[in-house]
């Protein structure tokens, strides 16, 4: 259909949206909310599920005399303190989103200096290193960025 300007009508009607009952745009953002809370919900279920395994594998690596070593995998003490920080507080700030992230890194610094003190004791053969505790820390201060955006998405959710 050609109007008075000669542009075609129809080709205007087509890039409208579609109408859509506001009841029904309301059921599909609810149904989206809901699957994303679902999504965040599960995600933080599953982070707190691992996190009291994975501190306590941390916390028996590190007093172990002899830890045992993953072949191939000679990465250094202070990147495996940091790997084992920074999961840590990935698992921490994911599985408690309501808690206090710096509440959170506090008192996972002050496992990684209880960490230091232990190593200190003579009969484990271990050496206590305050360098140790440094790297632990800028490992949790560094896991707060992908924290941060979890809780970012699931606030949306």
């Amino acid at each position: 259909m050609i109007g008075h300007s000669g542009i075609h009508i129809g080709f205007a009607r087509a890039c409208q949206p579609l109408p859509i009952d506001a009841p029904v745009a309301l059921t599909l953002r609810a149904q989206h909310r809901r699957a994303m809370t679902s999504w965040t919900d599960t995600l933080s279920w599953l982070a707190r599920l691992a996190f009291w395994p994975a501190l306590i594998f941390a916390l028996v690596m590190a007093v172990l005399p002899k830890p045992p070593q993953v072949p191939g995998m000679d990465l250094g003490d202070k990147v495996q303190h940091m790997l084992a920080f920074f999961t840590l507080a990935v698992l921490a700030g994911t599985g408690w989103p309501r808690a206090s992230l710096v509440k959170a890194a506090l008192w996972l610094s002050l496992v990684g200096a209880g960490i230091e003190v232990v190593q200190a004791i003579p009969v484990l053969h271990r050496d206590s290193d305050w360098r140790d505790w440094v790297a632990d820390t800028l490992a949790i201060v560094v896991a707060m960025m992908p924290v941060l955006a979890f809780r970012h998405v699931s606030r949306k959710a």
